[in-house]
C-alpha cells in the first residue's frame, strides 16, 4: 500500500519543476502570438527577450534576467523549506 506521506518528496519535486517550467513560456508565446493583441500574452521571459534583442537594451535585459533568476531561486527556496518542514514533521 502506498500512502500519501511516502509520495510527498516526489510531489514537491514535481511541483518545483512545474513552477520553474511555467516561467519558461517564451517559445509558445513567440510561436503563437508574438506578444498577443496589445501585449495581452506578454510574460517576463518574453519581455526580457524583447528588451535585449528586439529593442537593443542589453543592460536592461541583463538586469531583468538577474532579477528573474533571483525570483526563481527565491520560490525554489520557499518550496524547499516547506518540504523540509513537512519531512521533519512526519
Amino acid at each position: 500500500h502506498i500512502t500519501f506521506p511516502l509520495l510527498i518528496p516526489t510531489l514537491f519535486t514535481l511541483l518545483t519543476l512545474v513552477i520553474v517550467a511555467s516561467f519558461k513560456s517564451y517559445n509558445i508565446i513567440m510561436a503563437l502570438t508574438e506578444g498577443g493583441p496589445g501585449g495581452a500574452s506578454r510574460t517576463l521571459s518574453f519581455k526580457i527577450y524583447e528588451d535585449s534583442f528586439k529593442y537593443g537594451y542589453y543592460s536592461i535585459g541583463a538586469a531583468e534576467s538577474v532579477f528573474f533568476a533571483a525570483f526563481i531561486i527565491f520560490i525554489n527556496s520557499i518550496f524547499n523549506r516547506i518540504r523540509s518542514s513537512w519531512e521533519r514533521k512526519n
